[in-house]
This record gives C-alpha cells, structure tokens and sequence, in this order.
C-alpha cells in the first residue's frame, strides 16, 4: 500500500498555476477544446490578479489563449 500525502496549493500558487497551464494544454491535444479554453481562461483570469502586464508568465498565457 502506497500513501500519498495530499498537498493543497493557494489558487495563485505559480506551481498550481503552471499545472493547470499544462493540464489546458493536455486537454486541447485531446481534442477536449472546451475544457482547455475554460481552464486556460481561469489561468489567465488568476495570473491577471496576481502578476504584473509585464511578467512573462502572464504575458505567455494571454498570447496562448488568443491564440486558441
């Protein structure tokens, strides 16, 4: 029996963040559009809050879902 420990990161957290990034980007490749734009604006909306106009990371995520 393996034991997982559960590990809760805040909304803003940039690891979460980056995993919901590539979880959008898994969901587009599956042909599940929908699901990835909705993650991928939920993303953005986040990094919005939190990171400057100029940070690359937000930078990165607008252009990506402009681009969708």
């Amino acid at each position: 029996v393996v034991k997982v420990k559960e590990i809760t990161l805040a909304e803003n957290h940039p690891n979460r963040l980056a995993s919901q990034n590539g979880l959008a980007i898994a969901y587009r490749a599956n042909g599940q559009v929908k699901e990835a734009v909705e993650l991928l604006e939920h993303v953005v909306q986040v990094i919005q809050e939190v990171y400057n106009p100029d940070h690359p990371s937000r930078l990165v995520s607008e252009s990506v879902l402009r681009s969708w």
